[in-house]
């Protein structure tokens, strides 16, 4: 995957993308905390990125004017941005409403980093049922809601309109199988002797929202639940036919190999699909040109149809000397009014169901682009791995085992059979089996 892919990724997604729902709500919340005529100060933290500066700025504009005492202030993050998190809540100094990354949430609640901000729902007339389940799945640990989804992200599949046109091939429909795409996909493959010059799709095989479900839809599994935590279940005959169906995929040019720099990428238009979710829009809008792309659903695979699906939000410091103040203004950003904010960049899909018509975002970046595809079979969705797991600090360790076990595979270091052992092996030391 291309640097700057991978820094989108980090900034617009995480996890890259997507994961995640509100009734009983109306242009802001309910039951507004009186904070009467004390001066306050809610610092606001995220990465250090414009976009989510000018995010920050127009929530706090809203917020600000139903509290005229309070001022929002922006602290922007650079450098390793989790390890900032960490550092600052041991000292005492986090800031009050933190933007976290979905496979963060368990780590920091398991570290008594964020509240559990579960009662605010009752107290601010948010209803869970208007969330999309698996992303208010991301902001959980043990049953417990401590991040608040911003918005809703669900891996589709987009594409490059002149090279599908160059080799006369149809633009795909929602709802193709993984047939379908496979059989499209080769037809967009080139060689030039036995280089290959175009590749079919960037599959994204190093990332858990791409690689995760193509595993499972096509029989395989990656840990199961075990008494007190996770055990690996990587080296099942599912799990290896799709390492062999990756292997023979990249061989024949119809993937990447994401494990390889300086390989193509959708960038590139040396690639002609790639998957990826809603927040890269604005990328290719500028990169790829206005109408030149478009996108279709993932495929639906043979085996079990699942969609990688993740998202960020926003937590409350268990520091935080507001938290009352604090939560109110993280329940305010998935308001109507808070949820606007992000519907008019044209990079977000709204993460109450009740808004999922809207024309704001439906409209964006033209009236004749698939949203279907953002918003199709949400039952299909799954989490990130590491939402999953009984113990989320595994999750960056889990992530390596079977990310090595694919590289090795596709760079012929190990037959599938080895790597699949091999991280079997891996994964259950880190479980501590």
């Amino acid at each position: 995957m291309s640097k700057l892919l991978r820094i989108n990724l980090m900034v617009l997604i995480v996890t890259l993308l997507l994961s995640f729902t509100l009734t009983g709500c109306s242009n802001s919340t309910k039951n507004s905390v009186k904070s009467n005529d004390q001066r306050i100060t809610l610092r606001f933290a995220t990465l250090d990125d414009p976009g989510m500066k000018k995010e920050v700025e127009a929530f706090a504009k809203g917020f600000e004017a139903k509290h005229p005492n309070v001022t929002i202030q922006y602290e922007p993050y650079s450098g390793n941005y989790e390890q900032k998190i960490i550092l600052q809540a041991s000292a005492g100094t986090l800031a009050d409403v933190c933007w976290i990354p979905d496979v963060d949430v368990g780590m920091f609640a398991s570290k008594h980093i964020i509240l559990d901000l579960d009662s605010y729902f009752k107290k601010f007339g948010v209803s869970k049922d208007d969330f999309f389940p698996a992303m208010l799945e991301t902001g959980q640990y043990k049953g417990k809601q401590y991040m608040i989804p911003r918005d809703y992200n669900h891996v589709v599949t987009f594409y490059n309109k002149e090279l599908f046109t160059e080799a006369g091939v149809p633009f795909p429909k929602n709802g193709w199988t993984w047939q379908e795409f496979l059989d499209t996909a080769k037809k967009l493959v080139k060689k030039q002797g036995n280089k290959i010059v175009q590749y079919g799709c960037q599959a994204q095989l190093n990332w858990q929202a791409a690689a995760i479900p193509m595993i499972m839809g096509l029989g395989g599994t990656i840990t199961k639940p075990y008494p007190g935590g996770n055990s690996a279940d990587f080296d099942t005959p599912g799990t290896i036919n799709a390492l062999k169906t990756f292997k023979s995929l990249v061989d024949e040019g119809i993937f990447t190999n994401d494990y390889v720099n300086g390989e193509p990428d959708f960038l590139s238009k040396k690639v002609a699909m790639v998957f990826w979710v809603r927040p890269l829009i604005t990328t290719f809008e500028q990169q790829i040109g206005h109408d030149k792309y478009g996108v279709v659903t993932f495929p639906i695979m043979p085996d079990k149809p699942v969609v990688g699906s993740g998202a960020s939000g926003y937590a409350v410091s268990a520091n935080t000397k507001y938290p009352d103040l604090a939560a109110e203004l993280v329940f305010y950003i998935v308001s109507r009014e808070g949820q606007k904010v992000f519907m008019e960049t044209g990079d977000s899909v709204p993460v109450r169901k009740s808004l999922i018509n809207s024309d704001i975002w439906r409209s964006l970046p033209s009236k004749n682009f698939n949203q279907e595809a953002f918003v199709y079979h949400p039952e299909y969705d799954i989490p990130p791995l590491t939402c999953t797991l009984e113990d989320p600090s595994k999750g960056s360790e889990i992530e390596k085992a079977w990310q090595n076990a694919i590289e090795s595979v596709l760079m012929g270091v190990s037959s599938p059979e080895a790597a699949a052992k091999q991280c079997q092996q891996e994964m259950n030391k880190v479980f501590g089996k």
